[in-house]
């Protein structure tokens, strides 16, 4: 997006960012009392939503930037 100069690099960023703090906080927790299949099945859930979320609503404004 910044290669493009597309008005939404800077939100991408922002939502990654978003997305690397939850997986930090989640390697954290593991890190201190293990991973549980509750844990695993969280995560999956949490990075369907946000992948769902982020494509459909920031990455797609990439198919406009020139």
């Amino acid at each position: 997006m910044d290669e493009k100069y597309c008005p939404a690099a800077e939100v991408n960023w922002k939502e990654h960012q978003v997305m690397r703090h939850m997986l930090f906080g989640l390697n954290r927790a593991i890190d201190k009392k293990g991973a549980s299949v509750t844990d695993v099945i969280i995560l999956k859930l949490d990075m369907e939503k946000w992948l769902i979320h982020h494509i459909l609503t920031v990455d797609i404004q990439l198919r406009d930037c020139h």
